[in-house]
């Protein structure tokens, strides 16, 4: 027998056994059923793929007529061999090529070889061949695996519906190279993510350092008399009083045992306890940035430049793309749910080194990002059902910002609670707050946002939207404010109305807005008053919705019952609430915790800056004198307050000594009250002047005038009417006040103090009050004193009350009465108004 005869005859055979044993599998698999083949899938989306396989083959027997006894009978009728036992066989069979010659005479016949070679002979392997491939083909598949006699075209409305019924989704036909293409986009957003966290381990080393630095400050600085406290004083540290806690911990028990006093067991208790106290101060650090000591810190706010610009470009790319596995071309695909396949567009995104120079330069207007990198949210405190409920909500959709932990502990408050008041401190971050939750809701498929506000501040919030989400906005104002409106209600997103509209846009009622998922009311006190149109528009539209959060600094100006109104816009049952507890000095604030949150900047912003407030007495003129008291015997109140403030009056001079040192004390913003004095300021600082900022000025020219001013060199002064500029703008280029006069309300000097000593601030505030003696000014300081303590007292802290917070207040009409009584028995002339 020639071995290559052989050998070949073996391979043909063999592939019939193989062929036999894929179709027996083949026909097992199919036979068995099978479910729709997955290629990926998310909370909105299941991509199917049908390859030319046998679990593809599998799932379509359903839609197909398969008679699979005829093909197991088919199938039975061949007659070969398990693999290992013709390759048994085969063995035997290549025995008989060496039975030849002279071997014949010194070795046995082989048989077995020699049947085993006549069976392998008697084979028909294409006949075989043949019938197998048929069954394949019945199946869905050749011996390649190769569709054939499998038509998923013909098949498409079967499995359509059947993929509707498992996903309860429309369902849509695309092609392989859309989803390689798709593939191929999330390689390079995934090679993005990579360099983002590669960015973030330098940014968690440098913090480690600066940590570690901060640690090794505070323990050199702390006496080792700390370690009585660890040890419950048993051990004796008289002898080591010369040293620092890191040389103790530093220590071998050898090298104490050198002082005298020291004994083995005294130095290993003393070791053990200074390295167990300084890995507690080092767990405890958070890294401090410090603009006026940059050395220590350089090398985290280098690596913190680097990452916050790289992610700057990472902002158009999508969050959490689908992972799909790749299929061939020409697979017919199909999608259940929500088609976000990226089909175009590049995410390659090169990173460009910062250097320390451009890295402080950068933290110098983004102080507020650096900050937000790694907040715990510390200062927080909220009912424990309430903190359980927030732990489960995980922040969602597309915010192009970093919250501090604070803010996103607000949203999710928001979240959780779906109806609250956010009542922090002005430069805290509300308006992020509010975006957070809109972005999120925005997510979960809540599309259609209101946002109420003051007039002014209408395009503020349109910018800030539209900077920070990807949401459509829609400015209800204006001669195309119907159309605005019926846009938002086709297209969805993010209404923005000023509190006239809802008094007096129909529209704006409930019953003619299909749905409002949230409503956002910013600066949400001017809604106080239950009987004015606007505030029952806004308890109306709160109502309505499904969330809604309020907004605002001064939660509390005047009455205590004014705050309360608000509450009850937000829970109905709120006044009967408040009327269980009277007469408890916890029950005010337990009853509203629910609902109300409040921070302040010292519990959530260590590395603000200080304010330092400087009231300045300034002596007036003799004229500036007879034309206060003319005002005072004709008991005219406004006259009062702007008769120190003309052109040649002490305040102006005053003003200009402030601003003398120029450039080397920054920028600066100056408020008043009154119009006239607006335009003196204007007129005195002439071309070092930006604004005014005043009521009567579009919110577009305003929003103008900030820009210039925070974009001009050191020096620049922002005049500003106090009422029109102290709500919605940030203002941190700013690091001086000038208070003009003292204003009737507390809460309006605060929040036009927070213009400038907010988030992002990196230098120290000056606040200049300038008062003048034996005055209408000098009274009002006396008298407001009482109204800052109504507030710190009742909204300050999430509130605390008592049975009658009624008696505690003076509104605004009676303080008029009071100071102009005072002044005029002051000077001699009769009481009257």
């Amino acid at each position: 027998m020639d071995p290559a005869y052989l050998e070949h005859l073996i391979s043909d055979v063999r592939s019939a056994v193989q062929h036999k044993e894929a179709t027996q599998w083949r026909l097992d698999t199919v036979s068995a059923g099978g479910t729709a083949p997955t290629i990926g899938s998310d909370d909105d989306a299941r991509v199917f793929a049908f390859p030319a396989t046998a679990d593809t083959a599998a799932y379509v027997a359903q839609f197909r007529n398969i008679d699979f006894s005829s093909l197991r009978n088919d199938l039975a009728n061949i007659d070969l061999p398990v693999i290992n036992q013709f390759d048994a066989l085969a063995d035997e069979a290549r025995q008989t090529t060496s039975y030849r010659g002279l071997r014949k005479l010194f070795s046995s016949r082989p048989i077995e070889g020699e049947r085993a070679l006549a069976w392998m002979q008697s084979v028909d392997v294409s006949s075989i061949h043949t019938i197998l491939s048929g069954i394949d083909a019945a199946l869905g598949s050749t011996d390649h695996n190769e569709f054939i006699g499998l038509h998923i075209g013909s098949l498409k409305g079967q499995i359509e519906a059947d993929l509707v019924r498992l996903t309860g989704w429309p369902i849509e036909w695309i092609s392989a190279d859309t989803i390689n293409q798709h593939n191929q986009a999330v390689s390079s957003i995934q090679a993005a993510r990579a360099t983002e966290h590669a960015l973030e381990a330098e940014v968690q080393r440098a913090s480690r350092a600066l940590c570690e630095k901060q640690a090794h400050e505070e323990l050199v600085r702390t006496d080792i008399s700390v370690l009585d406290h660890i040890t419950d004083g048993r051990v004796r540290l008289g002898p080591l009083k010369h040293l620092t806690l890191p040389q103790i911990a530093a220590a071998s028990p050898s090298e104490l045992m050198t002082y005298d006093g020291v004994g083995e067991k005294t130095a290993n208790q003393a070791i053990a306890a200074a390295r167990s106290y300084s890995q507690d101060v080092i767990n405890s650090q958070i890294p401090q940035i410090n603009y006026q000591d940059k050395l220590p810190c350089t090398p985290y706010v280098t690596a913190l430049a680097n990452l916050l610009t790289y992610r700057d470009n990472l902002r158009d790319l999508p969050l959490n793309p689908l992972i799909l596995a790749p299929v061939d071309p020409g697979t017919p695909v199909a999608i259940a749910g929500v088609n976000d396949l990226i089909t175009s567009g590049t995410f390659q995104r090169p990173h460009r080194r910062i250097d320390s120079e451009e890295a402080w330069s950068l933290y110098a207007v983004r102080a507020a990002e650096f900050h937000a990198y790694g907040d715990s949210g510390a200062g927080t405190e909220v009912p424990e059902d309430i903190a359980e409920h927030i732990a489960d909500i995980t922040l969602r959709g597309t915010l192009h910002a970093s919250l501090r932990g604070y803010q996103a502990f607000g949203a999710k408050f928001v979240l959780a609670q779906k109806k609250a008041l956010i009542g922090d401190e002005m430069g805290l971050g509300k308006t992020m707050q509010a975006l957070a939750v809109l972005a999120h809701l925005k997510e979960e498929r809540k599309k259609h946002a209101l946002v109420v506000c003051p007039p002014s501040l209408r395009i503020n919030w349109q910018r800030e939207i539209t900077k920070f989400t990807d949401l459509p906005t829609y400015l209800i104002h204006g001669p195309n404010k119907d159309v605005a409106l019926e846009a938002w209600k086709h297209n969805a997103g993010v209404a923005i109305a000023g509190f006239p509209e809802t008094r007096a846009n129909r529209l704006l009622e409930p019953a003619h807005i299909p749905q409002v998922d949230i409503v956002v009311v910013d600066e949400a006190h001017r809604a106080k008053n239950p009987h004015s149109q606007q505030s029952q528009g806004v308890k109306a539209l709160t109502e309505a919705a499904e969330y809604a959060v309020y907004l605002t600094g001064t939660p509390l100006e005047n009455r205590v019952s004014e705050f309360e109104v608000l509450l009850g816009y937000l829970d109905p049952a709120m006044n009967e609430k408040l009327d269980n507890v009277r007469g408890q000095s916890s029950g005010f604030k337990k009853a509203i915790a629910g609902i109300y949150l409040r921070r302040n900047q010292q519990d959530v912003l260590d590395e603000l800056p200080p304010v330092v407030e400087i009231e300045e007495w300034v002596e007036p003129k003799p004229g500036d004198v007879d034309k206060y008291e003319d005002s005072v015997r004709r008991a005219h109140f406004m006259d009062m307050r702007q008769a120190f403030s003309g052109k040649e009056s002490a305040k102006m001079e005053r003003v200009l000594e402030i601003l003398g040192d120029g450039a080397e004390a920054g920028k600066t913003i100056i408020f008043t009250y009154f119009r006239s004095v607006l335009d003196t300021l204007m007129m005195v600082l002439h071309d070092r002047a930006y604004g005014p900022i005043a009521g009567g000025v579009n919110h577009e020219e305003r929003q103008k005038a900030v820009d210039a001013f925070s974009s001009a060199e050191a020096g620049a002064v922002l005049v500003c009417q106090i009422t029109a500029a102290s709500e919605g703008l940030n203002i941190q280029a700013a690091n001086r006040v000038i208070l003009i006069e003292p204003q009737l309300n507390p809460a309006v000097e605060a929040q036009a103090i927070a213009r400038a000593h907010r988030m992002g601030q990196i230098n120290t505030v000056e606040v200049h009050r300038l008062l003048t003696p034996n005055s209408v000014e000098e009274r009002l300081v006396d008298m407001l004193a009482n109204k800052r303590a109504v507030f710190d007292r009742f909204a300050r802290d999430s509130v605390t009350a008592d049975s009658n917070p009624e008696a505690l207040d003076v509104s605004e009409a009676q303080l008029i009465h009071q100071v102009i009584k005072a002044e005029r028995e002051r000077l001699g002339e009769t009481p009257r108004l």
